[in-house]
């Protein structure tokens, strides 16, 4: 899910800044305002996750931020609210680390957190750059807007195709038994 999570993340914001000067026909300026948007959305979403996930279970919250990530990614393809917009996309993908990682510690045993994390990253790293060389080849080969399509709409389906193995029940049962989630989850 982060692996692929970071593909499309890379695939776009590495876009973000030509999108904002160039389509939007907006001032470099303005590019720093929507870096702010994004940072005061992730900085809510780190804020606030936990409590997104507590109101509606991990498996629900994980599909939901997914989903969410994935509207605002595509709708950047052609919607010039792009500062809203990423500030949404930040706040759902910061509330999916904290609720995700959260749930990783709880799920994978003390003695194999080191390894998985370790997987975890080479995944996720990699990912990010395949996904900042595929953003930069369909935007050159299908147009700017593209990429934002692409990737938003293979996060939207990701979410619920996950959900499949990060369901509310799955996660409850995977998860040690007393651990105040597991309660939650069911």
């Amino acid at each position: 899910m982060f692996a692929v999570g970071n593909l499309i993340s890379s695939a776009t914001y590495s876009l973000v800044s030509l999108t904002v000067v160039e389509r939007l026909d907006a001032t470099p300026a303005t590019f720093g305002l929507v870096l702010a948007g994004g940072a005061i959305g992730a900085t809510l979403g780190s804020m606030y996750g936990d409590r997104a996930g507590a109101l509606t279970r991990p498996g629900t919250a994980l599909l939901w931020t997914t989903v969410v990530s994935g509207v605002a990614t595509a709708s950047i393809g052609w919607i010039d609210s792009v500062i809203a917009l990423i500030a949404i996309d930040g706040f759902a993908v910061m509330t999916q680390a904290v609720i995700g990682v959260s749930l990783r510690t709880r799920l994978i045993p003390d003695r194999m957190l080191g390894r998985v994390t370790a997987v975890f990253r080479t995944l996720s790293t990699g990912a990010s750059a395949l996904g900042a060389f595929a953003g930069g080849s369909l935007a050159q080969a299908m147009g700017l807007s593209w990429p934002f399509f692409i990737g938003g709409a293979v996060a939207i389906l990701l979410g619920p195709a996950l959900f499949r193995w990060l369901s509310n029940s799955r996660v409850a049962a995977a998860l040690p038994a007393g651990n105040p989630v597991s309660e939650e989850a069911a």
